[in-house]
């Protein structure tokens, strides 16, 4: 099985468009894991998750921006993946996981 990632500087992630661009690349490519820098998100809702992984085939991560500036999403697919333990820094978050199907960490 091949790790297939996306990982994107997404420059805001409330910006017009974002969504459904998103939506329509993990409904193409169905990612193994996400990804997701620079979102200027001061508080990730489930609301605004939802718009771009609307069947929650995700598990998702977040790191608040300092006001316009940085902000982190990460998602992992839950059908491949469970996730043994995690660190979440300031600038930073790491996964350590468990593939379901190879069972290797």
């Amino acid at each position: 099985m091949d790790l297939q990632g996306f990982i994107w500087n997404c420059r805001g992630l409330k910006k017009k468009g974002t969504s459904t661009f998103l939506k329509d690349l993990i409904y193409q490519y169905h990612f193994h894991f996400i990804g997701l820098q620079e979102t200027m998100l001061e508080n990730c809702e489930d609301s605004l998750i939802r718009k771009f992984d609307p069947q929650q085939d995700y598990l998702w991560l977040w790191n608040s921006s300092k006001g316009k500036f940085g902000g982190i999403v990460v998602g992992v697919r839950i059908d491949l993946y469970e996730v043994d333990s995690f660190k979440q820094g300031e600038y930073m978050i790491q996964l350590n996981l468990w593939n379901k199907q190879t069972k290797v960490k």
